[in-house]
């Protein structure tokens, strides 16, 4: 036997809890109203049978129990049944270049995006999830799947490390998505971009027209602040060292907050700031919700069978006894 609802066990087990001790303090005022009133009044008989009172107060304390028992969901005995999966594929372009690694967002740029990745899947249900990382390249780190721990682990070794060609070339990322789009055939059509905005190449533009022609909606997720940032680069003796030009300036990130709300705005997208938190990504994920639906095949599951209509029945049998049963004696 198992429980369907066992995650929820103490929410059940307190709610019973109260029940019952509302039923005891009935019983002990019931009592005491009863003393009282025979007290005070010698005419006034008492007629009831107190072990037909008692046979219903247990009954009535294991109705509670029962229903406790009841909202578990006791499950036994297995059954198949088929499943089929749909949904929308959902594609993420990650930006893993060093700027992501400032800490003008606690812990770091790159960590927060990676929250605001599983917040949006988190909240989706059947829909394939594809991640392509870039940074002075792009490449399809997570083929499109339906397995959310895959997708979380190759979310997770996502790192500035990933690509060998630095920079931040959001062309690339756009040049990338398009391959996948025209490969697979993909029905969606948007494109969640999280980034810096910083575009070191300037090649992004030349790639919105063809966004445009196919019906594709960029949604810009930025993240950063826009005074500037420095780049850390690692430690040394010294301490930690940062990213710095050739005339040993310090360089700092900034978010480009007007290119991300241009691509938005272009392709009919919406444009999204993380940077103090990810409640705005509600919107990301309504939106990926009206997405046209589409299958990707079926699979044959194996589960328990509910048989808590089998104590809800009970319960009621057993309350309806109770009511039957009367308390006064034949007289």
């Amino acid at each position: 036997m198992q429980f369907g609802n066992y995650h929820y066990i103490l929410y059940i087990v307190i709610t019973s809890a109260f029940l019952l001790l509302f039923f005891l303090y009935y019983l002990y005022w019931k009592r005491k109203i009863i003393v009282s009133l025979f007290s005070s009044n010698k005419d006034r008989i008492v007629i009831s049978s107190s072990k037909r009172v008692l046979f219903k107060e247990l009954i009535l304390v294991f109705a509670i129990f029962l229903f406790g028992f009841s909202l578990l969901r006791p499950q036994w005995g297995d059954k198949t049944r088929e499943i089929r999966n749909e949904g929308t594929d959902v594609l993420i372009a990650l930006d893993v270049s060093p700027s992501m690694m400032a800490k003008d967002i606690s812990p770091d740029r790159l960590s927060r995006a990676k929250s605001a990745v599983k917040f949006i899947s988190e909240n989706l249900y059947g829909d394939r999830m594809g991640l392509v990382l870039f940074s002075g390249d792009a490449f399809l780190q997570c083929p499109l799947t339906t397995d959310i721990g895959a997708f979380f682990m190759f979310l997770e070794s996502a790192n500035p490390n990933s690509l060998q060609l630095k920079g931040t070339n959001i062309g690339a990322a756009f040049k990338e998505t398009l391959r996948i789009f025209k490969k697979q055939s993909l029905k969606s059509k948007m494109l969640i971009l999280i980034t810096d905005g910083e575009d070191h190449e300037g090649a992004s533009k030349n790639y919105l027209d063809e966004f445009k022609e196919k019906g594709i909606s960029v949604y810009p997720i930025g993240i950063g602040g826009v005074s500037g940032e420095v780049i850390p680069a690692g430690e040394n003796s010294d301490g930690e060292i940062y990213v710095r030009d050739e005339n040993e300036k310090l360089i700092l990130s900034k978010q480009n907050r007007q290119l991300l709300k241009s691509m938005a705005q272009e392709t009919g997208g919406t444009y999204i700031d993380i940077s103090k938190n990810l409640s705005d990504l509600n919107e990301i994920v309504s939106t990926i919700k009206k997405q046209k639906k589409q299958g990707f095949g079926s699979r044959i599951v194996k589960e328990k069978k509910e048989q808590y209509y089998i104590f809800v029945m009970l319960l009621i049998l057993i309350l309806l006894v109770e009511t039957i049963i009367p308390e006064r004696k034949k007289i």
